[in-house]
């Protein structure tokens, strides 16, 4: 200590050893902020930030007034609405250019990563050999969030925060912002063919005939005469029902969040279902000339909203891109928001069904409560007067009592 101090020391044997000999040169100090979450409401809390003096004093050229150390990045974890708000902005650039701004609260971002990059890379494998029942799992989602104004250009101090950015603030040499590195989905699933096959020709042989075989079950899975032909009696009991429920016009789709584990890994996700029914058949009381779709999850480990996200963006996205073929499409059509895909699935979602207590089965299920109620009363706040109130239809939960009571107890914090 006394050296690092300046101040020399004496060994047992006499010898003086002085500061110089065993520190370096000192470097000046390197700062960086981090600021708390603010709600647009909380102009006290923004008045006082934005006008701290131990904050402020380095907005003469970066560098501190008192210890001659400079600040580099400065983290804000405030919403959109926050940061946007003409007192904060004016703040902000008070720092000058050469201070990084990194924004990480919800609704800063332009563009969401995916953080999982070895389960992406994996559901990528998947998709190249059945594409119909494992989607693309994009690295990047585009346009799930309101960007900040000028965050999303790399060339300027102001940053959007996305999983896995890294501010690097020492050493020197390696000062600023590094970028994640996104995952080309169509050249790794070509990667994986090339290899698969390239091993030998017997393994080419098998890969191509798999397909080949794919593409006929997904033939005869798709085509409704073939299946309704296939309807045996049953212990007895004859499957007219199930027939005419083919014909019905109601059609189904089940989408594995995961398959149930303890904890989640890149083979294998905590259980969840969502099981998706269409009445195409009451087409003109559906949304955008679309037919009825009501949800009924089964089971909700951790993580199970976001699935519902990316699956629900997924799909937007490929009927997007079919659209794209059609007369109708036109260079004005967007991606679907945050909002969009969260008011999808709140207004579809009628049921959680919990199978049993344990933590993989409904450690997810507040998220997707919450997420619910929240999703439904920002959409329809933003598509209707101010004054009026908004009731939202409840979500039913069935589930074991002590799965209820844990609810009901978070619901008392």
């Amino acid at each position: 200590g006394k050296l690092k101090n300046g101040q020399s020391i004496t060994l047992a044997d006499g010898t003086v050893i002085h500061p110089d000999q065993v520190l370096g040169e000192s470097e000046l100090s390197k700062y960086f902020i981090v600021v708390c979450g603010l709600l647009p409401q909380e102009e006290e809390l923004m008045k006082y930030i934005t006008s701290n003096t131990e904050l402020n004093r380095f907005q003469t050229g970066q560098v501190d007034s008192e210890t001659g150390g400079t600040l580099h990045c400065i983290v804000h974890l405030s919403p959109a609405a926050t940061v946007n708000t003409p007192l904060y902005q004016t703040w902000v650039n008070s720092f000058g250019p050469l201070v990084t701004h990194i924004y990480t609260g919800a609704g800063t971002s332009a563009t969401t990563h995916s953080s999982f990059i070895a389960t992406t890379t994996t559901c990528n494998k998947m998709h190249l050999t059945t594409p119909d029942l494992f989607p693309t799992m994009h690295n990047v989602y585009t346009g799930l969030h309101d960007s900040v104004p000028e965050v999303d250009d790399k060339n300027t101090n102001q940053v959007a925060a996305v999983p896995l950015l890294k501010f690097h603030l020492l050493p020197v040499r390696s000062q600023g912002v590094e970028f994640p590195t996104l995952i080309d989905c169509s050249a790794l699933a070509q990667a994986l063919y090339n290899d698969v096959t390239g091993e030998s020709a017997e393994n080419a042989t098998k890969v191509n005939t798999a397909l080949a075989n794919l593409e006929v079950v997904k033939e005869v899975l798709t085509t409704k005469s073939i299946v309704d032909s296939t309807i045996q009696p049953v212990n007895g009991i004859h499957t007219a029902a199930a027939s005419q429920l083919l014909h019905s016009g109601v059609e189904g789709k089940i989408s594995f969040l995961g398959t149930g584990c303890s904890i989640p890994s890149k083979y294998r996700n905590v259980s969840g279902i969502l099981l998706q029914l269409n009445n195409s058949a009451a087409i003109s009381s559906g949304r955008d000339g679309k037919g009825v779709v009501k949800s009924l999850l089964i089971d909700a480990g951790e993580g199970t909203w976001a699935q519902m996200q990316r699956l629900a963006y997924e799909a937007d996205h490929k009927e997007r891109n079919v659209t794209r073929t059609k007369s109708s499409y036109t260079a004005t059509t967007t991606l679907p928001t945050l909002l969009d895909i969260q008011y999808t699935l709140a207004s579809q979602l009628r049921v959680v069904w919990v199978s049993h207590p344990h933590a993989d089965h409904h450690l997810g299920l507040v998220r997707v409560i919450i997420e619910r109620k929240t999703a439904l009363l920002t959409y329809s706040s933003m598509n209707s007067s101010a004054s009026s109130h908004t009731e939202v239809e409840p979500l039913i939960v069935i589930a074991p009592p002590s799965v209820l009571a844990f609810l009901h107890e978070y619901s008392l914090l």
